[in-house]
């Protein structure tokens, strides 16, 4: 039998409407929700107009103000629309239905671009240079180690504390993220990823996925036998 959904409610934050009444006698007037830009800069911009949204405040749906200041503006909108439609559906979580037999569908054009994202400029300076400095500091320690070990006792050393302790780590805990997450896709899609697959395989699919950060202990025992 196919799952059947009813639709309860919609909500709507659009260039035409902050409501669907609103919203739907834009659509039946023809009326276009296009207009100058006017919270940015435009004299080196060919372009002068945009459809944005107007008259929106994240108050008006009960979104406080540390919340509205953490969230880019997009993202306020999709909370704003899914407000009012689980408004309009009467339905109240604990209430009148189960909090895992309902939901809300957002359709959204495209994210935001703000202009002052701070976090996404330090990572674009550190991300790049991370991964490098780890794999010079353990190359670093690797020389010194050298100049004290022969090369069968370092490589039995590295092995002992890399190889081994990150592969137990690998088969023995991690798998538990990669079924966890499995699992959690299967709930968020309504799919059945694995199904029919013996029980051996997706175990070693589970451990691979779930890797973490132990790929990288595995990789500096390779990268210190090179």
């Amino acid at each position: 039998m196919e799952k059947r959904v009813a639709v309860c409610g919609m909500g709507v934050i659009s260039p035409v409407g902050n409501t669907v009444p609103e919203f739907w006698d834009s659509l039946v007037n023809g009326r276009n929700g296009i207009s100058l830009i006017k919270d940015m800069d435009l004299q080196d911009l060919p372009v002068k107009v945009s459809a944005d949204v107007k008259g929106f405040s994240p108050a008006d749906y009960g979104i406080e103000a540390p919340l509205a200041r953490k969230q880019d503006l997009f993202t306020l909108y999709a909370l704003a629309a899914s407000i009012q439609a689980v408004s309009q559906s009467g339905l109240k979580s604990g209430e009148n239905i189960d909090a895992s037999r309902f939901g809300v569908y957002v359709g959204s054009g495209i994210g935001g671009f703000s202009d002052y994202q701070p976090q996404d400029a330090v990572l674009y300076l550190l991300y790049p240079w991370l991964m490098p400095l780890l794999f010079v500091v353990a190359g670093m320690s690797s020389r010194y180690a050298l100049q004290r070990k022969s090369a069968g006792e370092y490589l039995r050393t590295r092995t002992h504390k890399l190889l081994v302790p990150a592969t137990l780590g690998l088969f023995i805990f991690q798998w538990m993220a990669g079924y966890f997450g499995m699992q959690t896709m299967n709930f968020r899609f309504h799919a059945d990823m694995g199904a029919g697959q013996p029980w051996w395989v997706m175990y070693i699919m589970w451990a691979i996925c779930g890797g973490g950060g132990l790929w990288f202990i595995q990789l500096l025992w390779l990268f210190s036998l090179i």
